[in-house]
């Protein structure tokens, strides 16, 4: 009997199948069609663009995984879902650290209370030297404003702390790394978020130490707390400052003084 088809020539096969077959009688491997050839390359063409797009909005893609893909494509495995394919390398690559909603939102929350709290010592060294009711009020009134705030900004500041550790520990960075180094592990978008955070920090805590310094009786210790935060800032971001409990009038649980400039 006779029998008809492609059953017996292996580059019919594996033009049907996608798959190289191998010639048993001759033991040799079929040479791919020049159709063949084409969709390897236009399989691989299809997949390197997804790839240049994940690479788009994830620089940091690992470049070892991209390669083994460009070999697999090669490979003649032609059965290939070349979005399936990229979607994941966009999942596994453009997912930020946990935590970092929350890193990102403490900071802004820092930056609004520090420009509130700079708005007070501002208020502060406008006021004149006075002991009528109204002054002494207006200055009561600056002191326990200070004194809630440097209270959120020292719960703030130790929880930033521990997102940070959470951070480098989950991403395998190294654990004395800056909010500079943990930026550069995320996705473009959040990666100016964080950095903008950090210079709007850094500026308002300029603008503070150099209003406290000129105000403040004892310069060097009502400075502690903002050094602190501006060494964190610039060099290691997961020390914990604990910026506002330092010292003496700093401590959130303190009294409110009636004494201007304590900070």
């Amino acid at each position: 009997m006779k029998i008809s088809g492609n059953n017996h020539n292996p580059v019919a096969k594996e033009a049907e199948t996608g798959k190289t077959v191998t010639d048993n009688k001759k033991n040799t491997v079929a040479p791919k069609t020049e159709a063949q050839t084409e969709a390897v390359k236009m399989a691989e063409g299809a997949i390197a663009g997804k790839i240049r797009q994940a690479l788009a909005s994830a620089p940091e893609v690992n470049q070892t995984r991209v390669e083994e893909l460009k070999k697999m494509v090669r490979s003649g495995t032609f059965k290939i879902d070349a979005d399936k394919i990229a979607d994941g390398i966009m999942k596994d690559f453009s997912a930020d650290p946990p935590h970092l909603a929350e890193l990102a939102d403490n900071l802004e929350h820092q930056y609004q209370l520090h420009q509130q709290l700079l708005e007070f010592l501002q208020s502060e060294q406008e006021l004149g030297l006075s002991f009528s009711r109204q002054a002494l009020e207006t200055v009561e009134h600056i002191q326990t404003n200070k004194y809630r705030l440097l209270g959120e900004l020292n719960d703030l500041d130790t929880r930033r702390a521990s997102l940070v550790k959470d951070i480098t520990v989950a991403e395998n960075i190294p654990a004395d790394a800056s909010l500079r180094d943990i930026s550069a592990k995320l996705s473009s978008v959040e990666r100016g978020r964080l950095l903008s955070l950090r210079e709007r920090l850094l500026q308002v805590t300029n603008e503070i130490r150099s209003l406290s310094a000129k105000t403040s009786e004892k310069a060097k210790a009502r400075l502690r707390a903002f050094n602190n935060l501006h060494e964190m800032l610039l060099h290691n971001g997961s020390s914990q400052s604990q910026t506002y409990a330092q010292s003496g009038r700093l401590n959130k649980n303190s009294t409110p003084r009636i004494i201007s400039h304590s900070i």
